[in-house]
């Protein structure tokens, strides 16, 4: 469902005087009456009563702090979230929201679109519409319109779209263990209207395994991305990267991978935990959670504490000791724990994490929130979420949000649920690589 505000602005951002309208637009009331019609509208109080009745031709919810408030042609709520639960337990396919001035402002976070009709005259008014942050909307339409006998003012109906995440950093080919080529990803990205993608296959590792880039195809991943940045020029910016699999003692240097591929920037995760005493590695990813069961037995005697401390003591040992830019899934141990060894809330937990963020914010690193066991129905959260991401937003550590996508289907899997997650925790921003620069992108 998409939530819309649709609303008539002076220059001076007047929408309202004494209850009412401080114009006469006909043309734009036939306008806000055509684009509401059979939906549902969320409207305050004092918008209602000044209109003396509800709308006719729609569903009219009254958003109201009074809880003794009844009305006879409409719907009572006392939460914005209560309406949009209304509208989308009904089958509404654009909620609209219709004013006044509280609710548009109380409604922005969550709104999709706004039609705005610009009236062309500075107003005396005494209430305001919303400011717009334009870094977070792009307009997509606009049709101007002149004065006539009827319509007393020069106008211009525009559409704007909230500008959603449209790019994703983290992204496996069929160079390494995802399922098809660079060329469908970015077909798909741009379908989607991404504007940036950076492919970021498993690194090379020196010994056998499924998932990572073979180094005899390193050359040729070079050369595909390279192309494809050529080829695609002005429509996608392209990135070539490489998730770095950190096992120390084993895995390369990341500067030796950096210059060798050529990369825009790396990815530090930890996929396989080296215990003490083994060449043997613990494998704490992929689907089947017997594996993570059998090395947590195999490696620590079931001692969970000890393998989640494992775990977290590598991960700090690549932050300390490697160059890279972004942290993928910090927290990633807690996959296939799904509650069944340790919580998350424990105070031995919370100690291990608040060490590698310490480190991460030293480091000036970002860290990625990951989508994927969202999708993959893997884990109930992102990597990271709840106390770890709040932890992430207190210690002002900047973020960016990726999907780990392994088909092009994948590219924006759970990215708006992402977003919304970390607006509900006050992040006003994430991070964007754009002309190989990193750059703050508004989130809302």
């Amino acid at each position: 469902m998409i939530i819309s505000q649709i609303v008539a602005v002076s220059l001076n951002d007047v929408i309202g005087k004494d209850n009412g309208l401080p114009w006469h637009m006909p043309t734009d009331m036939a306008y806000f009456k055509n684009k509401t019609w059979g939906h549902h509208i969320v409207t305050g109080r004092r918008n209602y009563e000044a209109e003396g009745k509800a709308l006719q031709g729609r569903v009219n919810i009254v958003l109201t702090q009074n809880p003794e408030y009844q009305i006879d042609d409409g719907i009572v709520v006392h939460q914005m979230d209560e309406a949009i639960e209304i509208a989308h337990k009904a089958g509404e396919d654009e909620l609209f929201i219709v004013g006044g001035a509280e609710i548009y402002k109380l409604a922005m976070p969550k709104t999709d679109r706004i039609y705005l009709t610009r009236i062309f005259a500075n107003m005396v008014g005494d209430t305001y519409y919303p400011e717009l942050d334009m870094n977070t909307w792009k307009q997509v339409s606009i049709d101007n319109r002149k004065a006539d006998e009827k319509n007393p003012y020069d106008y211009d109906f525009i559409v704007y779209e909230r500008q959603q995440i449209n790019y994703n950093l983290h992204q496996h080919t069929s160079f390494s263990d995802g399922k098809e080529t660079p060329q469908k990803f970015i077909e798909q990205a741009i379908e989607l209207g991404f504007s940036h993608i950076g492919f970021s296959e498993h690194s090379p590792l020196p010994f056998s395994n499924p998932f990572s880039l073979k180094e005899e195809k390193v050359d040729d991943y070079i050369e595909t991305i390279e192309q494809l940045k050529e080829k695609y020029a002005g429509q996608i910016e392209i990135f070539r990267s490489l998730e770095m699999d950190y096992i120390p003692g084993v895995s390369e240097d990341f500067d030796y991978w950096r210059e060798r591929c050529k990369v825009d920037y790396l990815i530090g995760s930890v996929h396989l935990v080296k215990p003490d005493g083994t060449d043997e590695l613990w494998f704490t990813d992929g689907p089947d959670y017997k594996i993570y069961d059998e090395g947590l037995q195999k490696f620590f005697g079931g001692d969970i504490r000890k393998a989640v401390k494992a775990f977290y003591h590598q991960s700090n040992q690549m932050i300390e000791s490697q160059d890279f830019e972004i942290v993928g899934h910090i927290d990633k141990i807690k996959m296939h724990n799904r509650g069944r060894f340790f919580s998350e809330d424990e105070k031995w937990y919370r100690i291990l994490v608040e060490e590698t963020l310490e480190l991460v914010r030293n480091k000036n690193l970002i860290i990625e929130v990951n989508t994927r066991g969202m999708y993959k129905k893997t884990s109930d959260s992102l990597f990271p979420d709840n106390q770890t991401l709040k932890r992430v937003k207190e210690l002002k550590i900047p973020v960016i949000i990726n999907s780990d996508a392994h088909h092009p289907d994948e590219i924006n899997s759970y990215i708006d649920y992402a977003k919304d997650r970390l607006l509900e925790m006050g992040f006003k921003e994430v991070m964007i690589l754009n002309n190989q620069a990193w750059e703050t992108k508004a989130l809302a």
